[in-house]
């Protein structure tokens, strides 16, 4: 069922423009306490909300999971056998997500579950949470990045997640100098986990995959915790190298991302689910596509899918459609030889084809292209479904 234009427009009307919030000029802890003073409202009621709307079996399992999550992160941290640079960046995740914790004010909140939890351990009960998302790489004729990704946001839980939208601009290192880190954010997830980009030639995007819960006792990592590593590397570190050194984990993410290395511009996927982990780049040829939306990618062994994978195949073929819908858009385009990839995604964006699935629909929260060259990167970012003729906020960077 195609969803009706006007739901778009209200929905859209609603949310809002983005907020950019600018913390480049404090140091990255103080920005995540910062951060956390600007969503600390809608934190506790979402807090609250999901406390009371998971099944209690579910609850004590992603409670205990949050406490051992932290034990799982101090072994990582202190870790030789990990890169310093990752082991740097761990111990900066861990204070960051204490600062946020603490600018949220959470540790005042009284609800019976939370009693026995420390205040690192309520921050880290909030990030075992996964979004929803498509997202799409592209090499053009000229060789240049394409990266398009719908944020979307869905289910009981996600019930009034949104007071408005943010990107959160912040200041890190990068492999030449300092780099601005600009990351669309959910109010109680650090940034990561959703969409983000860097103005040193570096973008990734988050797809969550649909996973039955993990029922192990061993300590691990939660996914999101690697997607916040990764986006403040940037090129410090390879994204494939970093999944690899903190896995295994909880659940699982596919992260795309897009870079520029010294001499070529690179696109990658990396699907990393509990205990296995998958890479796939980008081949070099002008119209090469990578794309992945919230089911496993082709390839993988039908029983490591009935074993991880909380999809039945008439719902896994819905993921499918996108890719094809997606793969028949850009044949479309090809036959046409649109100069330009970016405008072409623009206009897809607004496609109602595929009802509660299209590209436009009730669920999308943000949308980004992203285009990446040798020398330059455009990035176009807007809030809500995509309708015909809205503009986006376009920002341009050189490297």
């Amino acid at each position: 069922m195609i969803v009706p234009f006007r739901d778009l427009l209200n929905i859209k009307k609603e949310l809002g423009e983005i907020n950019f919030l600018d913390y480049s000029r404090v140091s990255l802890i103080d920005a995540h306490c910062r951060l956390g003073e600007e969503v600390g409202g809608q934190v506790r009621q979402h807090l609250r909300h999901r406390l009371d709307t998971i099944p209690e079996e579910r609850l004590a399992a992603v409670l205990f999971q949050a406490r051992a999550c932290w034990l799982a992160l101090e072994e990582r941290r202190q870790s030789r056998a990990l890169p310093e640079v990752i082991r740097k960046t761990l111990h900066e995740y861990r204070e960051c997500l204490s600062a946020w914790a603490e600018g949220c004010g959470i540790a005042g909140m009284r609800h019976p579950a939370l009693q026995s939890l420390s205040l690192v351990e309520r921050a880290m009960f909030l990030q075992h949470d996964n979004t929803g998302c498509q997202t799409g790489i592209y090499r053009q004729a000229n060789g240049h990045l394409v990266l398009w990704h719908t944020e979307e946001d869905s289910g009981e839980e996600s019930e009034g997640r949104f007071d408005q939208l943010r990107v959160a601009i912040f200041r890190t290192m990068g492999a030449n100098g300092p780099a601005l880190v600009l990351a669309f954010i959910y109010p109680d997830l650090l940034p990561g986990s959703a969409f983000a980009w860097r103005s040193d030639g570096y973008v990734q995007a988050v797809d969550a995959l649909r996973l039955k819960p993990f029922t192990g006792l061993e300590p691990r990592l939660l996914a999101n915790i690697a997607s916040w590593v990764t986006l403040f590397l940037g090129t410090l570190a390879p994204a494939g190298q970093v999944i690899e050194a903190l896995g295994p984990y909880y659940d699982g993410y596919a992260l795309n991302t897009i870079y520029k290395q010294p001499d070529c511009l690179v696109g990658k996927k990396h699907e990393f689910v509990y205990d296995l982990i998958r890479h796939k780049r980008l081949a070099s040829d002008p119209g090469s596509i990578l794309f992945q939306a919230n089911a496993f990618s082709r390839g993988y062994s039908s029983n490591a899918l009935r074993l991880m994978e909380n999809l039945n195949p008439r719902g896994r073929s819905v993921f499918e459609q996108r890719e094809q819908r997606a793969h028949a858009a850009l044949d479309e385009m090809e036959a046409q030889f649109y100069a330009n990839t970016t405008p072409f995604l623009a206009r897809l964006m607004t496609s109602r084809r595929g009802g509660k699935r299209a590209y436009s629909n009730k669920d999308v929260k943000a949308r980004l292209i992203a285009r990446l060259g040798p020398q330059e990167a455009e990035i176009w970012v807007d809030g809500g479904p995509g309708v015909p003729n809205e503009p986006y906020q376009v920002l341009n960077y050189t490297y």
